[in-house]
């Protein structure tokens, strides 16, 4: 009889060891879904920060790009200002007077015609004449 009492009390060791161990084992998966529930709520706040990043670097890269486009437009006018000022470096260098344009692609002859000046006192006069001449008739 002893052999049976010692296997019962064996096969009830091994099921109160099998009982603990599987409490055990519930535990310990109940703490890891909970866990992965705080593990996928996490992904989801940095997924979402994740988006909002992008978007404020689409953001700058748009503003990179208009920034460059303007620094090279500014960037043209400076070169078109430096050409302009050692050209006139140039001249003034070479002591040309003001009223020679030799050196600006300046062709003489092809300005404007000469333009005559009429002083007021003499402009105001025709037009006088001009309206007493219409109110006469003549």
């Amino acid at each position: 009889m002893t052999d049976e009492g010692e296997s019962s009390d064996d096969e009830e060791m091994t099921i109160e060891g099998l009982v603990e161990q599987y409490t055990q084992l519930f535990d310990y998966c109940t703490k890891l879904e909970g866990d992965l529930k705080v593990q996928k709520k996490e992904n989801r706040i940095l997924i979402d920060e994740n988006n909002k990043m992008l978007n404020v670097n689409s953001e700058l890269k748009e503003n990179v790009e208009k920034l460059s486009t303007e620094l090279e437009s500014m960037r043209k006018s400076v070169r078109m200002l430096n050409s302009g000022t050692s050209k006139l470096d140039e001249i003034l260098s070479l002591g040309q007077s003001p009223n020679n344009h030799t050196g600006v692609r300046y062709i003489a002859g092809e300005g404007v015609k000469e333009s005559k000046f009429i002083p007021t006192a003499k402009a105001n006069e025709s037009q006088l004449s001009s309206q007493v001449l219409m109110t006469v008739g003549l």
